[in-house]
């Protein structure tokens, strides 16, 4: 059953340079959400380093980089 679901998903590849949004992580929000109208994705981000593990590092629209790698199934590509 798996094998043929798979067959049909793509893997996302990201390079550098691309802009991206990133899932907001559950460790970041605050008990005080505004419920299922607050937003679900944050950035946009550039990919500034593309690791071999699917891990990216980001750089924030300013240029400062983010604290931590973030797996690729996190980030879809942002087109403005």
């Amino acid at each position: 059953m798996a094998g043929s679901f798979d067959k049909k998903v793509r893997q996302r590849a990201h390079k550098k340079g691309d802009l991206v949004l990133a899932v907001k992580r559950p460790m970041v929000f605050a008990h005080k959400s505004k419920g299922k109208f607050e937003p679900k994705w944050e950035g946009p981000f550039i990919i500034d380093k593309v690791f071999s593990n699917s891990a990216y590092a980001l750089l924030n629209m300013e240029g400062d980089t983010c604290v931590l790698p973030i797996n690729g199934k996190f980030l879809k590509r942002y087109y403005p």
